[in-house]
C-alpha cells in the first residue's frame, strides 16, 4: 500500500513539475508577443497618422480651392507640421528598435515619402503664398506620387511585420 502511495506521489509531482514549465512557457511566449505586437502597433500607427495628415491637408486644401476659405491656409501647413513630427517618431522609433538590414530597408522607404512631403509642401506653401485661385497640376501630381511612396512603405511596413512573426 504504501507504494502505490510513493508511486502516486511521484506521478503528482512529475505532473506538477510538467505543468509549472508548461504554464512558464506560455506566459514567456505571451509577454514577447504582447511587446511584439505592441512595436508593430506602434509602427502602425505612426505610418497610418502621415497618410492621414497629409490626407488632412489634400481636404483642406480642397475647400481653400473650391470654396475661397482663406481660414485654411493655417490649418493645411499645421498639417505639414504634424506629417513632420510623425515622420521624425517613426524614425526615431525605426533606429531605436530595429536593426540590420530590415532597418535599412524600413528607412530607405521612410525617406523617400519625406521627399514627397518635403516637395508637396513646398509646392502648396508655394501656391498659398501666391494666393493661387485654382488647382496646380504639379501639386495633384505630387499627391498623386506621395501616395505612391506611401504605398510602398506601408506594404515595407508590413512585410517587415510578417518577417518578424515568423520568426517569432
Amino acid at each position: 500500500m504504501s507504494l502505490k502511495i510513493l508511486f502516486r506521489g511521484r506521478v503528482l509531482l512529475a505532473i506538477i513539475i510538467f505543468t509549472t514549465i508548461t504554464c512558464t512557457g506560455i506566459i514567456y511566449t505571451s509577454i514577447k508577443s504582447l511587446r511584439l505586437d505592441r512595436e508593430h502597433l506602434s509602427l502602425l500607427e505612426l505610418s497610418k497618422n502621415i497618410d492621414l495628415e497629409i490626407s488632412h491637408s489634400r481636404i483642406f486644401l480642397d475647400d481653400y480651392f473650391l470654396l475661397n476659405d482663406s481660414l485654411k491656409k493655417t490649418t493645411i501647413l499645421n498639417c505639414f507640421t504634424k506629417t513632420s513630427r510623425h515622420t521624425i517618431s517613426l524614425d526615431s522609433l525605426i533606429s531605436e528598435k530595429y536593426k540590420g538590414s530590415r532597418e535599412e530597408y524600413l528607412r530607405n522607404s521612410l525617406e523617400q515619402v519625406d521627399s514627397h512631403v518635403d516637395k508637396l509642401q513646398n509646392k502648396v506653401a508655394a501656391s498659398l503664398q501666391n494666393n493661387a485661385e485654382n488647382f496646380n497640376v504639379a501639386i495633384l501630381t505630387e499627391y498623386r506620387d506621395f501616395q505612391l511612396a506611401y504605398q510602398e512603405l506601408d506594404r515595407t511596413i508590413h512585410d517587415y511585420i510578417l518577417h518578424e512573426n515568423n520568426g517569432f
